[in-house]
């Protein structure tokens, strides 16, 4: 009967406690500032990093939320409601952006105004909305204004502006006054979006989407074939040692040679599919980032290729294990004397039930391969003998 008790009470009994010590437990500096920022401005709701809080400044119902982490990763929202048929974004013009523009790869969106175009730069899907947005001065010295009180981008998705700030520090940079400050602001660049006529999208031509999917889709799917395998292989759900070459180092650079041509290639036809848009460059960044994934990729495809387009017959080999040894990462592996070179030794990856019991000088392994279709000689399969002899014992694949 105590026994059951303990087991019902106890758990209660360590929530209450830790519910009741969470109000004395010490807060941290931007937990602290974030307090105080939404009793200065009468905000409705729990401070929390991360969590949205509700307020209303001369009768302007507003939200912000801060995203506290360190310095150089801390984010800093205003957000006021603003519905309209388009969408935008304003930034500081920099380096990438005058390059690109240069150049003639992105282009830019202009509003009439030098000096507010050699400051800023405009993204939008929908060009002509985004000038006439913009067109009218008032606007335009708004989002000075804006810029002026430290915000670093101002952002419409169609349904809300809202005015970032990042990096921040959340210590010091967290002001009341900045946020009364951006709220009439953003309140009048609200003003009037709703009854702009709504433009035509810069990409809506079927040919430019498409263009636009297999830029971002190919790259994507190869990268998430990439993350999944690797996944399925660190939780031992996929065998990582099928099919693999004695030579792993060698044909993954000997890869290379083709899979560097081919991304080169690719990225640059990508390139030409985005061009000429407000935000091609950062997409053509985006896009070369993750067609990082042909390098796994294409290496590991090349290593099936080498296995299934290989129909010469199988070798076995017989050799005794040298040592045994742990790769980084939860794999295994044997070294062998080796059948190629005299007095060397080969390297195969094999499960943890035969490194378990693979014994330098006791164990010896009979290791079947096939010399590739690309050249490299790769396991087809092995098996376990003791050196005095017994049943083989065949490795699980």
């Amino acid at each position: 009967m105590i026994e059951f008790t303990t087991v019902l009470v106890a758990p209660a009994l360590i929530f209450a406690a830790c519910a009741f010590g969470s109000r004395w437990w010490p807060r941290t500096p931007e937990e602290e500032g974030l307090r105080r920022l939404a009793s200065a401005l009468g905000a409705v709701g729990k401070p929390k990093p991360g969590r949205t809080l509700t307020a209303s400044h001369e009768g302007t119902p507003f939200e912000f939320t801060c995203h506290c982490q360190r310095e150089y990763s801390s984010t800093f929202v205003v957000r006021v409601r603003a519905p309209s048929s388009g969408r935008f974004t304003v930034r500081k013009e920099g380096t990438f952006d005058r390059l690109s523009k240069k150049i003639g790869y992105s282009r830019k969106i202009l509003t009439g105004d030098p000096a507010f175009d050699d400051t800023f730069y405009i993204e939008a899907d929908a060009p002509v909305f985004a000038a006439a947005v913009f067109r009218a001065a008032e606007r335009r010295q708004t989002v000075r204004d804006l810029f002026g009180l430290g915000f670093t981008s101002l952002w419409h998705d169609g349904k809300a502006l809202r005015a970032e700030r990042s990096p921040f520090n959340p210590d010091r940079d967290i002001d009341p006054a900045r946020v009364r400050g951006a709220v009439p602001h953003l309140a009048r660049l609200a003003s009037g979006l709703a009854e702009l006529p709504p433009a035509a999208k810069a990409d809506t031509r079927p040919t430019r989407r498409v263009g636009r999917w297999i830029a971002f889709g190919v790259p994507g799917t190869l990268l998430g074939v990439v993350l999944v395998y690797f996944l399925l292989v660190s939780y031992r759900l996929l065998d990582d040692t099928r099919y693999q070459p004695l030579d792993r180092a060698g044909f993954f650079w000997a890869s290379l040679r083709y899979i560097v041509p081919l991304l080169v290639a690719y990225v640059g036809f990508a390139a030409w599919l985005v061009r000429g848009r407000s935000s091609s460059h950062w997409e053509f960044y985006g896009i070369a980032f993750l067609s990082l994934g042909f390098l796994p990729t294409g290496s590991v495809l090349g290593l099936l290729l080498n296995a299934w387009l290989d129909f010469a017959p199988a070798t076995p080999h017989v050799a005794a294990v040298v040592d045994s040894y742990e790769v980084e990462g939860g794999a295994y592996g044997v070294r062998l004397e080796s059948w190629r070179k005299p007095g060397g030794v080969e390297s195969v990856r094999v499960r943890y039930s035969v490194y378990r019991v693979a014994t330098p000088k006791r164990i010896r392994m009979t290791v079947v391969t096939r010399p590739g279709r690309f050249g490299y000689e790769w396991v087809v399969s092995y098996e376990v003998t003791p050196l005095g002899g017994g049943r083989p014992r065949a490795a699980p694949r």
